[in-house]
């Protein structure tokens, strides 16, 4: 009774063995015919004709004859019932992935059915082997993961320290322009009052000069009314004098007859009752200055000096 499990188990091992050796043998025939179809070998002279076509298998499919211009040509040449209701070229390649289909199936049912029986055939003694594989790369994607945290943390970090720096220089920058503005604002403002001061001074000596204009104007001004106020009172003294003249001439008329009667006779000597005196041809051309005048005077104060002596004689007499 015991025998027969026994037997049962050793022979379906046997079994997974050689579906494991199978699978491996096809695996490596697949390898030798991709590298073979993959790296073709044109360069070795053919032994036979099976030889170059075993050797030359990827080259037949490029040089057949295009299947599309087949399959137009025979619909062309083809009646209407005797037409396919799919092309060959549709066919072939129905077919051809219907194939690969089946032997993807194949393959994967391949592998599974390989898994099960390495895992089957496992003993005890491998089996903290298996499972220290299994924590290695467990260990190993968890390295993995966390040397990626790690560079993502620091490329984030950098990342932050350089948005940082940017903001930092940004605000220097701001800082920088608006300290310069301020600067030119404040040398608009000096310049403005420097200008404004300027021009203070500037209106300032234009007053004065305004000022010293009319004071000149002024100070003419009264040279000219106290030049007009001399000239009136010389006009009022002589008027004055030819009045006193003529007032003495009509108190002393015997006089002015006597000094009528002598020729010669100066006027202010008639007038001063001084003794007669023949005039000389100088004085009778009136060129000759009047008693007290004096060299250098004006007409107007030689006039004034005349009237002066002639009031003098005239309180002496009396």
């Amino acid at each position: 009774m015991s025998s027969a499990p026994a037997r049962t188990g050793t022979a379906g091992a046997s079994q997974g063995a050689g579906d494991v050796k199978a699978v491996r043998a096809q695996l490596e025939l697949m390898e030798q015919d991709c590298a073979r179809v993959s790296a073709p070998d044109y360069m070795t002279p053919f032994q036979s004709l099976e030889d170059a076509v075993d050797r030359l298998l990827p080259f037949h499919m490029f040089g057949a004859e295009d299947p599309l211009q087949t399959d137009v040509r025979e619909m062309e040449a083809a009646t209407a019932p005797s037409r396919l209701a799919t092309t060959r070229h549709e066919a072939w390649q129905d077919l051809t992935m219907h194939k690969v289909n089946e032997f993807c199936a194949a393959l994967i049912a391949v592998e599974k059915r390989v898994q099960r029986a390495d895992q089957e055939r496992l003993e005890k003694s491998e089996m903290p082997l298996y499972m220290l594989q299994s924590y290695a790369t467990a260990e190993a994607n968890a390295i993995t993961a966390t040397e990626k945290n790690r560079k993502g943390e620091e490329e984030r970090k950098a990342a932050q320290k350089a948005a940082a720096e940017q903001r930092a220089i940004q605000e220097a920058q701001r800082a920088a322009a608006a300290k310069a503005e301020a600067e030119a604002i404040a040398k608009q403002q000096q310049q403005q009052a420097l200008m404004a001061q300027r021009q203070h001074l500037l209106m300032q000596q234009q007053q004065q000069a305004m000022a010293a204009i009319q004071q000149q104007q002024q100070q003419q001004q009264q040279a000219a009314q106290a030049q007009a106020a001399a000239q009136a009172q010389q006009k009022a003294g002589a008027a004055l004098g030819q009045q006193q003249q003529l007032q003495q001439q009509q108190q002393l008329p015997g006089a002015s007859q006597q000094l009528g009667m002598q020729p010669g006779l100066l006027a202010h000597q008639a007038a001063s009752g001084m003794p007669a005196q023949q005039a000389g041809p100088a004085q009778m051309a009136g060129q000759v200055p009047p008693a007290g005048a004096k060299p250098g005077m004006t007409a107007a104060q030689q006039k004034a000096a005349q009237l002066a002596a002639l009031k003098a004689r005239i309180s002496q007499r009396k």
